[in-house]
């Protein structure tokens, strides 16, 4: 079984983003599950808040989803996204390397807001 997966993809988080409105992107993926759902945390997974599915295509099709953001202040972030899949079952989010039943985790990122 193909695990639910999902990860940033825009703007570049390597660099420092602006202290401005932002549209963070992203894909997701789940198999033939297809994704019901998309949610992002910029507080290291303290809290969530639901992310748009742009494009869902079919099951079978990654999704792309995107959020728009607002940093309240200068400094570090720590970017979290978790996907649903179709049945809404969550991604699972403990680390595991690929191993016979399929890497898990959530796209975890820092990011440096000026």
């Amino acid at each position: 079984m193909v695990q639910t997966q999902s990860r940033f993809t825009a703007p570049d988080l390597g660099r420092p983003l602006p202290l401005a409105p932002l549209v963070l992107k992203g894909t997701a993926f789940a198999g033939d599950r297809g994704i019901s759902r998309v949610e992002v945390s910029t507080d290291g997974g303290a809290s969530w808040a639901p992310a748009t599915i742009d494009y869902s295509g079919s099951r079978l099709t990654w999704s792309l989803w995107s959020y728009r953001w607002a940093p309240a202040r200068p400094g570090e972030y720590r970017l979290v996204v978790r996907a649903y899949d179709g049945a809404g079952k969550s991604q699972v989010d403990k680390d595991r390397t690929s191993g016979p039943e399929g890497a898990t985790g959530l796209h975890k990122v820092m990011a440096q807001v000026a």
